[in-house]
């Protein structure tokens, strides 16, 4: 399950409908998202955006190889992981294995986008890895606690 807090607006709702038209596989997702109204899914969007501020900021410290292989990801998402543009997904602080599962979802057709689908097949298994370990170890987004 991915870290949703102050991940931007315009993406979940994007992610949702994709979800509702079964353009992304998750059978819990799809039974989630089917009965969702345009209003229901804009809502729950907003409660997530606002949970949190992710701000732009310097890659975390330290040699990653996935720092080296991110070059093909920073026009839509961003130096660290964090994308100026709400269409697409801030990758920061997002798990790692829910970032390999994504990006191989979009190599194999289980996700479909044509921007995705084009950049990710000549990634091979390892510098999956290492971009999502890359990504993953970024200041982000994070997991909103519900409370009573």
């Amino acid at each position: 399950v991915p870290p949703l807090g102050g991940q931007h607006e315009e993406y979940l709702v994007l992610a949702l409908q994709g979800y509702k038209n079964q353009m992304r596989d998750h059978d819990t997702m799809h039974a989630q998202a089917a009965d969702l109204t345009d209003q229901e899914m804009r809502d729950l969007a907003a409660f997530f955006a606002s949970q949190g501020d992710v701000k732009q900021s310097e890659p975390a410290a330290g040699s990653s190889p996935g720092k080296d292989k991110v070059a093909v990801c920073t026009a839509c998402h961003g130096a660290t992981g964090i994308s100026p543009a709400g269409t697409w997904p801030t990758l920061a602080g997002q798990h790692k294995d829910y970032l390999v599962h994504a990006i191989s979802q979009y190599q194999n057709g289980q996700r479909q986008d044509p921007v995705m689908a084009g950049l990710v097949t000549q990634l091979t298994e390892q510098d999956i890895k290492d971009i999502a370990a890359f990504y993953a170890a970024q200041s982000g987004l994070f997991t909103v606690k519900y409370t009573n």
